[in-house]
């Protein structure tokens, strides 16, 4: 296990002690670097869901999304036509938000040119300068809310 928990973390406090899915999450994804472009596809689009969302809804509904997505296959999604986002939309197992449905789609696009020369896993390395951000507060409060920059690192 990687991640620390502060005893003031509200999502230990509410969901960690009770769910077993969410401790795996937490204890084998969440921080732990991602070298698949799928997953990393699946991560930027559940983020995607969940703006403006409780995670713990979008987290709930993540086989759902899965199987809603064809297993976040890049290449598989990027050639989604409107009868697919039609079927989408009329799929009560995921949040049925066109806009955020749309945006997964485009993303998939995206990420198809990107890997016309290099991996999405390595694109988005670049842009962090190939270095993991770590920090190591004492505290949940010590956290920081906004923006991180170079300077974390």
């Amino acid at each position: 296990m990687i991640t620390n928990w502060f005893d003031d973390d509200p999502l230990f406090n509410r969901y960690y002690p009770y769910d077993a899915g969410y401790r795996y999450y937490f204890e084998h994804e969440w921080g732990i670097p991602v070298q698949r472009d799928e997953q990393l596809f699946e991560f930027l689009s559940l983020g995607g869901f969940a703006a403006g969302l409780n995670w713990a809804v979008v987290f709930n509904k993540r086989s759902a999304f899965s199987a809603a997505f064809d297993a976040w296959q890049i290449e598989v999604v990027a050639a989604y036509r409107p009868e697919q986002i039609t079927g989408l939309l009329s799929n009560s197992a995921i949040i049925r938000n066109r806009r955020k449905i749309e945006a997964v789609i485009h993303n998939a696009r995206l990420i198809q040119q990107i890997r016309t020369t290099q991996s999405f896993k390595d694109y988005l390395w670049q842009q962090l300068g190939h270095q993991q951000l770590i920090i190591q507060p004492q505290y949940y409060d010590e956290l920081p809310r906004t923006a991180l920059t170079t300077s974390w690192f």
